[in-house]
């Protein structure tokens, strides 16, 4: 009867000792099948950070981009601008020149008659004379 009671308590103990390990193993592969999810929510976090960030420097570059076009869109308006403001500009002195040089020969060619009409009379008066 001793030795049914030892062997009954042994494989109890055996029984027990079984199930803490089954329990033991258990957690370890819950503890791993945690880690690997924990690994894989991290792994899609960094993921999505990295898509946002890249749609982010996108935009800022299209952002960037866009005002550079502005810019030069505007620069060569300004340009532009400058250009006919510089030409409008030489068109007027152009003109200005143009109006002082007919005035000046108008007062030549004035000048000139002048001095014609007094050879002239200066030639009759001495004709006359």
């Amino acid at each position: 009867e001793d030795f049914r009671v030892r062997y009954v308590a042994g494989k109890r103990e055996e029984r027990r000792e079984g199930e803490l390990i089954k329990q033991r193993v258990e957690a370890h592969i819950e503890a791993e099948k945690q880690s690997e999810l924990q690994k894989k929510q991290e792994e899609a976090a960094r993921a999505m950070k990295t898509l946002s960030d890249n749609r982010r420097l996108q935009e800022e570059k299209r952002i960037a981009e866009q005002q550079a076009k502005e810019d030069e869109e505007a620069r060569k308006q300004l340009l532009e601008k400058q250009s006919a403001e510089q030409q409008q500009t030489k068109m007027l002195q152009d003109a200005q020149a143009a109006a002082l040089q007919q005035q000046q020969d108008a007062e030549k060619a004035a000048l000139l008659e002048k001095q014609r009409a007094e050879q002239t009379s200066l030639m009759d008066s001495q004709r006359r004379a």
